[in-house]
């Protein structure tokens, strides 16, 4: 198959057009994205895509729609794939374990840790939590051992957990507002 010679790899065959007018382009790109319940204007003022000289058609490559995911998640202040990613590893956790404290499925978590989906807003601010607090960690039964890092908090055993929910809550009330879990 005949590609154009850069790092990308893309057909020069137009699919509109059918002609071989594809070139690599960077120019203002601005999409509206619904996510969640709400619609978010995105802007990337150096957007780079294969674009069609001949009809102006644009194709939207693996390299464009990591430009696309990025600059949206940006907006909303939402975690990266690898934000995600560090923060379970950072906590030594495997992907099924994480996913079991989140009351997840694998399949979802791995969506989020490869960019094949994007949370919701109320999960990436309880994903926050869930990195940021010791205890929210431990009511939700992840094994309550104090980490060097986590030595300062006072250590609840799993069956205290219960009794601490209203601390945990306020805690997390303060730290990132309102939570709201579907």
């Amino acid at each position: 198959m005949d590609f154009m010679m850069t790092e990308r790899a893309f057909s020069p065959r137009c699919a509109r057009c059918r002609q071989r007018t594809m070139r690599l382009e960077t120019f203002h790109y601005g999409i509206r994205i619904d996510h969640d319940g709400r619609k978010y204007d995105v802007e990337i003022p150096e957007f780079s895509a294969p674009k069609c000289s001949n009809c102006g058609e644009l194709s939207i490559d693996e390299t464009a729609s990591q430009q696309i995911d990025s600059a949206f998640r940006r907006q909303p202040g939402l975690l990266t794939p690898a934000e995600i990613r560090d923060g379970r590893l950072g906590l030594g956790l495997k992907q099924d374990d994480f996913a079991e404290q989140l009351g997840l499925a694998e399949a979802t978590v791995s969506r989020w840790e490869n960019g094949a989906q994007v949370q919701e807003r109320s999960l990436d601010k309880f994903m926050r939590a869930f990195f940021t607090l010791p205890e929210l960690r431990c009511f939700l039964g992840t094994a309550c051992r104090a980490r060097p890092q986590d030595q300062s908090l006072p250590r609840v055993r799993k069956g205290e957990a219960g009794a601490r929910k209203g601390v945990i809550g306020k805690q997390v009330l303060a730290e990132f507002g309102s939570l709201h879990l579907y």
